[in-house]
């Protein structure tokens, strides 16, 4: 088995539309080795890690103009910034293809230049067979979605989604959001809900799961040219695939060295701790406040080096909903 021979896929899509359940989809049931391409957030205790990490994130602080990007022609001239991210995903994709004979990235990658530059350095690895598979989405669909799976993540945090948007989306709402007010609030300009994505170019395989029944994984099977076996249903298989998502978030958690000043509010939090259960809880809180902020902001973490009154109150949020699962 060698990188030649192995048959890599790319799978690109906006925040909720079911990027990482159809890699975790391919590697239970298909047998595909699964690159989470938030790999790097997870795992920022190996140096190289955080070093393309921070390279990134150094990319909003130093260029403004980089967060209100809307084409490749936006963000091409800043690839010393955002290619070292994209390489570690480019390296554990070759690494894995040495093992395995089919392998899935997966990530949020709404510019062609940047999926250009994976291809490219794929290739260069030795990789000869590689796909690029673009999941697409009704619009509608894909919000009420996204408003399911934030009222999930917060209550994994013992915390109200109204405190956590207010917290992390900037909402200036009172009480909790319905799901039409979420929805809105979310698609507007700038929000998650309308975040940049190019088009697929002609050589991409679009599969539409709007549905996200039985039709969605069915069209990633024809997309790639896979079979079942046809002895599971489609619960099991769901059930299946989300359990790994479950242990993922687990086993290897979002790292709060992505923030330094989230990092020093955890210390200090913990510190004053007074049980083991306290302290677990915490770190959950922190390790999934910035899950959201990546998926609802796309690196756009300020700094508390700011004295506006806007940044001070969304610092002392974060702190109190970090400690008490709620805003005091």
């Amino acid at each position: 088995m060698t990188i030649a021979s192995s048959h890599i896929v790319y799978c690109v899509a906006m925040p909720g539309t079911g990027k990482t359940f159809t890699g975790d989809y391919l590697d239970v049931i298909h047998g595909f080795h699964h690159v989470d391409g938030d790999l790097g957030f997870r795992s920022q205790y190996t140096p190289k890690m955080r070093e393309a990490v921070t390279k990134w994130i150094e990319l909003g602080h130093r260029y403004p103009k980089y967060k209100d990007a809307q084409s490749s022609d936006d963000v091409a001239e800043f690839e010393e910034y955002w290619g070292p991210y994209f390489q570690v995903m480019v390296d554990s994709a070759l690494e894995a293809a040495t093992t395995n004979d089919t392998v899935v990235i997966t990530f949020a990658d709404g510019y062609q230049v940047q999926r250009d530059f994976v291809f490219k350095k794929l290739k260069e690895g030795g990789a000869k067979n590689v796909t690029l598979l673009y999941l697409s989405m009704d619009q509608d669909k894909k919000l009420e979605g996204l408003y399911h799976r934030a009222v999930r993540q917060v209550d994994a945090m013992d915390m109200t989604l109204g405190d956590a948007m207010r917290t992390v989306m900037e909402w200036e709402g009172e009480g909790e959001p319905t799901m039409e007010v979420f929805k809105s609030f979310i698609n507007q300009p700038g929000k998650m809900g309308t975040m940049p994505f190019e088009d697929p170019p002609p050589h991409a395989k679009v599969v539409d799961v709007t549905s996200r029944g039985v039709a969605h994984i069915d069209g990633v099977d024809a997309a790639l040219g896979l079979c079942r076996s046809g002895e599971e249903s489609y619960d099991e298989i769901v059930k299946k695939v989300v359990a790994v998502d479950h242990k993922r978030d687990k086993e290897n958690p979002y790292s709060t060295i992505l923030v330094p000043e989230i990092e020093k509010e955890v210390k200090e939090a913990l510190a004053n701790a007074k049980t083991d259960e306290e302290k677990k809880q915490i770190k959950r809180r922190a390790s999934s406040l910035i899950k959201m902020e990546l998926m609802t902001g796309r690196l756009s973490i300020t700094s508390t080096s700011s004295d506006s009154d806007a940044d001070k109150l969304k610092n002392m949020r974060r702190s109190s909903l970090i400690i008490t699962g709620k805003i005091e």
